[in-house]
Parts: structure tokens; sequence; C-alpha cells
């Protein structure tokens, strides 16, 4: 099984739900030390790959690359010895995801008695409506909807439209996310390994192939760059391939992608879509019970 974490935290506002506080993941990590076998996932794929991997085999995964990994689920898995591999999105190291900036930008805004109308990207509109809490989250995840269809130069123009809608000063800098710096010290260790999640979060089933071309390999030679060490896998970001995306990576240098398919991997499987279970918010006795139905 691979298993797939985007952060190990307890922020204010989690929208998207893709947290995991401190202590539950101390206790999944306890539980997944005790009653399975943890490895590498290089060493997970080579089993899959061969047709030997062994049953009770677990991979610990984390995408975008947030800060928390390294100040957080670092020393967690250095405490249960449990190797994890960390999936970056090369573009936005030391930068907000353009998602928290959307988030401060609509929650953050002054309530309104009324829904303001705001034409952020030509041929767009859309009503802001911050009269509850619930107007705003259902603002929130039309904005989001949106945003995701586009390019980073058109997503920044509509964030700064919006900035300038709302009145909300957002933060571009200072980010949640990791440094060239820290990716390169996690990468020094034994216990974790970088792979790739594209240049900039875009869905790769969005773009063309001379698109999805450019962002697999700006971001593996980025991290290589950074690292000093070949990267060979990679996680598709938000799960989306197109029809060449598979061959695409293969063409960039990697030797394997994770999807967001939950199952489990199979001998001689696809290295390609290798599936994966995302791990919600659960405490480790919730977590135990999830982990023994799938090892039946």
């Amino acid at each position: 099984m691979i298993l797939g974490y985007h952060r190990v935290a307890e922020p204010s506002r989690d929208p998207f739900n893709i947290c995991v506080s401190p202590c539950h993941f101390a206790e999944q990590m306890e539980v997944l030390r005790t009653k399975a076998t943890p490895v590498t996932l290089g060493d997970l794929v080579h089993g899959v790959g061969t047709g030997a991997a062994r049953v009770g085999s677990i991979a610990v995964t984390f995408d975008d690359g947030y800060a928390d990994v390294a100040l957080t689920a670092k020393s967690v898995l250095q405490r249960y010895e449990i190797p994890a591999t960390v999936f970056v999105v090369s573009g936005f190291l030391g930068r907000r995801f353009w998602w928290d900036e959307l988030t401060d930008l609509i929650h953050d805004a002054p309530r309104t008695a009324d829904g303001v109308v705001v034409q952020p990207a030509p041929q767009f509109k859309v009503q802001l409506d911050l009269t509850s809490s619930t107007a705003r989250f259902e603002t929130l995840d039309t904005l989001y909807q949106h945003l995701l269809r586009l390019n980073e130069p058109s997503r920044r123009e509509v964030l700064d439209e919006l900035g300038e809608v709302t009145g909300v000063a957002h933060a571009v800098n200072g980010a949640e996310t990791m440094s060239d710096e820290d990716v390169a010290r996690l990468a020094s260790t034994d216990l974790f390994t970088v792979g790739s999640h594209a240049a900039s979060h875009t869905p790769l089933g969005n773009l063309s192939d001379r698109d999805q071309l450019t962002e697999l390999c700006e971001s593996r030679r980025h991290l290589e760059r950074i690292t000093g060490r070949p990267v060979e896998g990679l996680s598709y970001p938000h799960g989306s391939i197109g029809a060449n995306t598979a061959q695409l990576a293969h063409q960039a240098g990697y030797r394997w992608a994770c999807s967001s398919v939950p199952d489990v991997a199979r001998p001689r499987g696809d290295l390609y879509c290798l599936p994966r279970f995302w791990i919600p918010d659960w405490d480790g006795e919730r977590f135990s019970r999830w982990l023994s139905w799938w090892k039946r």
C-alpha cells in the first residue's frame, strides 16, 4: 500500500481537508510501525515491478511540499524509523500556494450585506457572496474550480484582481512551503526521498502534450539541481492525467508515478499509475481498524 498525506498541522482553516494533526499523525505512525512493514517507495515500486512485493509493505508519501513536513512530520518519522517520499511542487518553493492565497482572500474579506459582483478574468463573472460562512465556502469552491483550469500567469491575474476587489492584502511569499534549502536538507537524509509534483501544480490532463512535458522536465531539473540526487518519482497534480501523460512522464525521465486511485499496489502493476490511499485526520485506533481491514 502507498499512503498519501499533504500536511501535518492544525491550522485555523483547512477548507480542503488536507491536514492531519501532529498528534494523530504520531498515533498513525506508531500503528504503522507495529502492524505493518514500512518501506521506501522505491523498494515498494521495485517489488511491484518485479512481482516480488512483500505483503504488508507500506510506503508513506507527502504531496505539495508544505514546510510542516520538515518541521513536524520529520521528527515523528525519525522516532519510528519510517521512510517517506515528498513530492514537491518545484515552482512554489518558498511561496504560498495559490489555493491558500485564495482562502485568505475570501475568508478575510469584509462581511457584506449583499454579494459583490466581480469580473476577475475576461469572460468570467462570479458572485462574491460574503454574507455568511456557508456562502464564503461556496464562493471559495467556485473560484477554486475556476482557477484550477487556468495556467499560473492567468491565476495570478485573478488573484491580484480579487485582492483589489476585497481589499485583502494577501501574501505571496513568506509561505507555508519549504524552501530550496529545506528540500535539500531532507534529501540529504536516508529517511527522505524527493519526488516531483510538477512545476506549477496545474492538472496535467488540462494541458497540451508540450506544456505537460515542460512542467515535468522543469520540475525534475530544478529538484535535481537543489538536491544533487536523481528524481525518479512523480505524483500527478490532482491525480489528473491525459491520454499521453504517462508516456510523457517516461520521456521526461521519471521511472514511476503515483495516481490518486485508492487501491492496493499489485504485482506487475502499472508503474506510471500507482494507486494510493489518502489518509484523513483519524486517531490511531480508527487508523488501526482501517489498516487491519485492508490487510485481511
